[in-house]
């Protein structure tokens, strides 16, 4: 896979369906920090306050809370903590089990295997994800609400 940058959104991910930690994180603590962050900024941008946020508020609530944004927090914490850009470069591509500074990153097929086309060279399955999207129809009723309150918003 190839680095796309500084900046640049990140090319693989940690999965968000299974995580093993010791209670209280660093790395979880700041991508807790980082949604919480994120979460305030949009009720500030909607001019309401949190407890009146309603999803369609939300650009998509995958990249609030998803795999994506805990990829990026966590690998800001670790460049923090390491004293280095810690970035794609170090977490993609894994056949076996890596240490990034004090987070053991897994293959993807430990935990994403349907997604990663099920290779051979990476090691067990450890768990499947069945990808059922529980979540998408209520995402996507509010992506379809905020269509028609921004567009009321311009008439």
């Amino acid at each position: 896979m190839e680095y796309r940058g500084e900046g640049a959104e990140v090319a693989s991910q940690f999965t968000n369906w299974i995580i093993a930690s010791k209670p209280g994180n660093k790395h979880l603590m700041h991508v807790v920090d980082k949604v919480v962050a994120d979460i305030y900024a949009v009720a500030r941008m909607k001019s309401v306050e949190i407890e009146d946020l309603e999803l369609w508020m939300f650009d998509d609530v995958v990249n609030v809370s998803g795999p994506k944004k805990m990829t990026i927090a966590i690998l800001e914490s670790l460049s923090g903590t390491m004293e280095q850009l810690v970035d794609d470069r170090m977490i993609s591509d894994t056949k076996e089990p890596r240490l990034v500074g004090d987070v053991l990153v897994m293959p993807n097929n430990a935990f994403a295997a349907n997604q990663a086309g099920y290779p051979t060279d990476r090691g067990p399955v450890l768990a499947t994800h069945h990808y059922a999207g529980s979540w998408k129809p209520e995402s996507d009723a509010a992506k379809a609400e905020k269509k028609v309150k921004e567009a009321r918003q311009w008439r």
